[in-house]
């Protein structure tokens, strides 16, 4: 309790434990929204799905990075795919007099 001014009251917010379900898995209580997962055998927040590439769950603490990993590896696609069929056809730039390129 704040002691400089007694107006001020801190506190902190507990969740209630009447908004939590109960895993019959886990044998914990779970937030609202969570699923429990098989592979991680744990209980998952907003969990959209397990990742095999990844190696765990996507869900609320992690599901930002899936995205970014999703967005750098079509743009590195792209670029492979754009340099692949460039040189397939035949397509070179010149670059300051020097031919690039086969």
């Amino acid at each position: 309790m704040n002691t400089s001014n007694p107006a001020t009251i801190e506190y902190q917010v507990q969740p209630r434990l009447d908004d939590f379900t109960y895993c019959v898995i886990c044998k914990k209580p779970k937030p609202p929204r969570a699923q429990h997962c098989k592979k991680c055998r744990r209980c998952i927040l907003r969990c959209d799905h397990h990742c095999m590439w990844v190696g765990n769950c996507i869900g609320f603490h992690n599901e930002k990075y899936y995205v970014l990993l999703l967005l750098y590896t079509s743009v590195l696609l792209l670029y492979v795919i754009v340099f692949l069929l460039s040189d397939a056809f035949g397509v070179h730039k010149v670059w300051g007099g020097v031919s690039v390129g086969y």
